[in-house]
């Protein structure tokens, strides 16, 4: 038999809501970001430390943050009177560090790609004829970032694909609370 889930009645947090900027605004702070982002010679980092250091905070972020959720979600049945099922250490542990290593492993090559794809980039920037490979790559990257973004149409009508509202506009299907 499947387990019925039941809806909290406890009122979930509300995260505080992000300033809202104007479409264009927001497009081109965006493409600065990626641009000033994109200026930065990663293939310069020795690869091995790199890969190293972003798989060990991805493994340990996740293995922390499943591990809180696990307790969250048990806290919550606790208040609500339901039964909690004891697992062993081994469970309780292993689950989480299995679950860390396998994100940790898989950000650590997506370091490594990223690296390697990174230097391609700016030599074929540079074997095209770009006196200053880099500072292309990142005008480039910031333009065409700020363009993708202003012409997104999930942003152009204020929701975003996931519902969220991005500013300018009400999520589908929520009223608003002047109409009650």
């Amino acid at each position: 038999m499947a387990p019925q889930h039941r809806e909290s009645t406890h009122p979930s947090p509300q995260l505080p809501q992000l300033p809202q900027l104007p479409r264009l605004r927001r497009a081109l702070t965006l493409g600065a970001v990626t641009g000033a982002g994109s200026a930065v010679q990663f293939w310069k980092i020795p690869r091995r430390p790199l890969m190293t250091v972003t798989g060990v905070v991805a493994a340990s972020v996740t293995t922390a943050g499943v591990i809180l959720a696990r307790d969250q979600a048990e806290r919550e049945a606790r208040v609500q009177g339901e039964e909690v099922s004891e697992t062993g250490l081994a469970r309780r542990i292993g689950a989480p560090v299995l679950t860390g290593i396998a994100v940790g492993s898989v950000v650590a090559g997506s370091m490594w790609l990223s690296s390697v794809t990174d230097h391609w980039t700016e030599k074929a920037i540079g074997r095209l004829g770009a006196k200053r490979p880099r500072a292309t790559l990142a005008v480039v990257a910031g333009i065409g970032t700020a363009v993708l973004e202003y012409l997104d149409p999930s942003t152009r009508h204020g929701t975003a694909q996931d519902g969220h509202r991005t500013g300018t506009g009400r999520r589908k299907g929520v009223e608003s609370p002047s109409k009650h």
